[in-house]
């Protein structure tokens, strides 16, 4: 499980996916409006079916508050 903390200077609807390296958005992990202040988004390493995503190198794209930034997550799986 890996989270990604950020902070709401106002309320502001929240975007916040998955995607793997093709592009494919793989979870949607919050579309919602959210009150000012800090907030945490988690992901479990699972689609939006639950099912487990393969190891490899996936990105979160967070937008809100017209703000967008993305981060690199990295899946491992072991044997």
């Amino acid at each position: 499980t890996g989270s990604i903390w950020f902070t709401l200077a106002r309320e502001a609807r929240v975007v916040a996916e998955i995607y793997d390296e093709s592009g494919r958005r793989v979870r949607t992990l919050s579309d919602a409006v959210a009150a000012a202040g800090p907030h945490e988004a988690t992901w479990s390493g699972v689609d939006d079916a639950g099912r487990p995503v393969a190891g490899g190198v996936y990105f979160c794209r967070l937008q809100a508050g017209g703000e967008e930034f993305a981060r690199r997550l990295v899946v491992v799986r072991g044997r």
